[in-house]
């Protein structure tokens, strides 16, 4: 690529970066912050915004600044401290545990909300086929997720979010939180994102050097657009959202289950076809999140592979999200409350 589509590679992989950040535990956490926050959801939205759009960046920014994966970063810890790092975060916890959550929520989330009678292992199969289209090329992930999955997310998404603000359900309440902040960033913080600024570094910066800005000095350029149009993005939607829960206090109490109460103000904003639209943004969400994640997750296998090894990518993708399928059933059968944290 030329110098001069600087601006618009790094939208495209901001883009892909905010939409591995964005899963439905992002779509659950701010109404639910702006509920308990009501008057004082503005406070509530700047903390989520601190915690969970800005740190995570921050993380990425750092990475991008002393190399091009984490690795780079961690060494100045300890040599072996990156493979522990990525052997728990990113074997164990991302490709055993986030993934398989990720179809867990897409099924009860997305596809119940649109199919109610389609079976958990159809969904299964479709998601982890997906999972796999869409990433197992490492080369093409970043254009994959920027280019086409991240602007109809954002569309879905727009649809419901400019509805909410131009027609407010309601009038936020005053419900005598008294440090509305400290606990929204702490919500914030448990969407899990700062893992995934970290973990997915290098998915990021390589779609960076794919599209020819190989100078490091270019590399850091683009790589802070990269950041902001990530923080642009996820910020808009956050504040939006947390709005959205203020204006929920007539209808809905703090007992209220988050999936219950996102899946209730949609449907007040905009009845049925909300809902759909709903569904399909939480299972975009969910697939885009759960394509950064098994990337890398590949990419690690792959690079951990012992020499001569002759394992691709795409080889290493497979194994990857077999690790998910087993934790699929039970995650599945868990109650719905076990699921309503973050999917990323």
């Amino acid at each position: 690529m030329k110098k001069n589509h600087i601006t618009r590679d790094s939208i495209i992989v901001g883009l892909a970066l905010f939409s591995t950040m964005f899963g439905a535990g992002n779509l659950i956490f701010p109404p639910q912050i702006g509920l308990a926050d009501g008057t004082q959801w503005g406070w509530g939205a700047l903390g989520i915004v601190l915690t969970g759009v800005i740190l995570p960046v921050l993380a990425f920014w750092g990475v991008n600044n002393v190399g091009t994966d984490v690795k780079c970063l961690m060494g100045h810890v300890h040599p072996k401290f990156y493979d522990f790092y990525y052997l728990f975060g990113c074997i164990l916890v991302g490709t055993g545990s986030t993934l398989p959550r990720n179809g867990a929520t897409t099924h009860e989330m997305g596809v119940l909300a649109i199919f109610p009678n389609v079976p958990s292992w159809v969904t299964m199969i479709v998601f982890f086929a997906l999972v796999f289209f869409f990433g197992c090329d490492k080369g093409k992930v970043v254009d994959k997720l920027g280019k086409y999955l991240t602007p109809l997310l954002l569309i879905l998404l727009a649809i419901v979010l400019v509805k909410g603000v131009i027609s407010p359900i309601g009038t936020p309440q005053d419900t005598g939180i008294s440090k509305p902040l400290p606990s929204a960033m702490l919500t914030g913080y448990l969407t899990g994102d700062l893992t995934v600024g970290l973990m997915c570094a290098n998915i990021f910066i390589g779609g960076i050097l794919d599209k020819g800005h190989t100078n490091p000095l270019e590399r850091k350029r683009s790589g802070l657009i990269v950041g902001l149009t990530s923080i642009v993005a996820l910020g808009i939607i956050y504040i939006i959202l947390t709005y959205i829960g203020a204006c929920g206090g007539d209808y809905y109490d703090l007992s209220v289950p988050q999936t219950t109460l996102l899946s209730g103000l949609v449907g007040r904003v905009l009845g049925g076809f909300g809902k759909v639209c709903m569904g399909l943004a939480v299972s975009l969400a969910c697939l885009t999140t759960a394509i950064g994640i098994g990337s890398t997750g590949a990419s690690v296998i792959h690079q951990g592979s012992p020499p001569p090894s002759t394992r691709s990518p795409r080889a290493a993708f497979p194994t990857s999200c077999g690790w998910a399928l087993p934790a699929w059933w039970a995650l599945c059968s868990a109650p719905s409350a076990s699921r309503t944290s973050s999917t990323t």
